[in-house]
């Protein structure tokens, strides 16, 4: 099943005012982070789910040409333009 990019935004639009959004894309995306996390991310151990959501928040914002692709791709392309991991590339 795809996850509907308009309903990520709309759930990212929410998350500062609705608690359950906030939960819910913090999961989303710390478990695409997660999937990523062993082939193509180096996040910080120290970085806390909701940086990992405002990152998302910034790169929707800034390239809503991408909007129409699946969530899991804009989660994580924004993840790997801001956490790129050199060594890891290739593998």
């Amino acid at each position: 099943m795809r996850f509907v990019p308009f309903l990520l935004i709309f759930v990212l639009s929410k998350v500062e005012e609705d608690p359950v959004a906030s939960m819910f894309c913090s999961g989303y995306v710390e478990g695409v982070a997660d999937l990523l996390s062993e082939h193509a991310l180096c996040v910080p151990p120290e970085t806390a789910g909701k940086q990992l959501v405002d990152t998302v928040m910034e790169y929707a914002a800034k390239h809503q040409e991408m909007l129409h692709h699946p969530a899991s791709r804009i989660v994580a392309e924004a993840l790997k333009k801001k956490y790129p991991c050199a060594h890891k590339v290739g593998q």
